[in-house]
């Protein structure tokens, strides 16, 4: 993927800015257009912190469920929670 600090920024009806690039082939015959949007890398991150908050919730009452004395502790019954 090329260098896109030549390209240029268009924002879509969402707001959000993608920043396109064109390049010609070496013959000339052909145009490649290379588009970079912010958006994608942001859900993404949104995701991952989804899925941590969720982990470390169900960690954490696995966690104080082992210090209970009336809950499961099992080692077959905790690796379903």
């Amino acid at each position: 993927m090329p260098d896109l600090g030549q390209a240029s920024g268009l924002t879509t009806a969402a707001g959000v800015v993608v920043h396109c690039q064109k390049i010609l082939s070496e013959d000339g015959k052909k145009v490649c257009l290379y588009c970079h949007s912010e958006a994608p890398g942001q859900k993404e991150q949104a995701i991952v912190q989804a899925f941590s908050t969720r982990f470390e919730t169900a960690s954490n009452k696995s966690y104080e469920g082992l210090q209970s004395p009336c809950c499961e502790k099992r080692p077959d019954k905790l690796w379903h929670l």
